[in-house]
């Protein structure tokens, strides 16, 4: 799945789901789901299915980020609208303890910052 995610292929991550893939599955480079790494990427579609299929918004990698905060560092402003509107938690914190609107002051992001 965190393939599909990363490649932006709708037509994999579909496979997956199929096959019953755990869509908050965890992996072992930080704890990133497939959901972080789309909100990273920007492809709508997959990121779209991985909402619909039910990932986990707020979960965090092993550095305490979400896929809100993933969606800032990248720039997303796309997935992190997407997100928010979902119901993302701004207001969590990373390990460092920082949340999504302090990253992205961080970072000037002042577009995205607007958002959150």
């Amino acid at each position: 799945m965190l393939i599909a995610a990363e490649l932006g292929d709708l037509k994999l991550l579909e496979k997956a789901l199929e096959e019953k893939a755990d869509v908050n599955h965890p992996y072992e480079n930080g704890g990133t789901t497939a959901l972080m790494e789309s909100a990273h990427e920007g492809n709508e579609e997959v990121f779209d299915a991985l909402v619909k299929a039910g990932a986990h918004l707020d979960a965090q990698d092993s550095e305490g980020r979400t896929a809100l905060m993933h969606a800032v560092l990248a720039r997303n402003e796309t997935a992190l609208k997407k997100l928010l509107e979902a119901g993302a938690d701004k207001s969590l914190r990373d390990n460092q303890g920082k949340s999504a609107r302090d990253l992205a002051a961080q970072n000037y992001q002042i577009h995205l910052l607007e958002l959150l």
